[in-house]
């Protein structure tokens, strides 16, 4: 095998050793913050593009470099608050909404946003695949509809 790396790297160069793993473990590790700074760079990218404003123009109002600017554009910066909340004054709009915090939510009336939970329907084992096996579902419901549902199969 040494002899077969040395016959390619004769004919391509040095060969390097691939790092694929450390930057799966980096992506993996930073994909949660990721996604939304994706998402502020699309929404910045389009309220620019409605502005009719470049990177540059931009970077000067932010007082900022270009370069700062395209870094953060590419969908790879952990912004700061500071930052989004700079964002949002020059753009003249909202980049995140932080939902208000109410102190006396009655849940057995009160209709929050579809939340996504994973409720056991059947408490049937599945053959000889696992006997610790159970069928679940998942459903799409809220607060009101998961207090019947558990009411029901309790």
């Amino acid at each position: 095998m040494p002899n077969m790396k040395k016959q390619l790297e004769s004919v391509f160069g040095k060969i390097e050793e691939s790092k694929w793993k450390e930057s799966a473990k980096e992506w993996k590790a930073n994909r949660d913050w990721t996604r939304y700074s994706q998402k502020i760079a699309l929404a910045v990218l389009n309220h620019l593009d409605h502005l009719q404003w470049s990177q540059k123009n931009f970077a000067e109002a932010m007082g900022v470099s270009p370069q700062a600017v395209n870094k953060w554009l590419k969908g790879k910066e952990n912004f700061t608050l500071e930052t989004i909340a700079r964002m949002e004054k020059v753009l003249g709009k909202k980049l995140i909404s932080i939902p208000k915090a109410s102190e006396n939510v009655d849940f057995s009336t009160e209709r929050i946003p579809a939340v996504t939970f994973q409720y056991n329907l059947f408490n049937r084992e599945w053959g000889n695949v696992n006997d610790n096996f159970k069928l679940a579902k998942v459903i799409s419901m809220t607060a009101s509809s998961y207090s019947a549902i558990h009411s029901n199969y309790n």
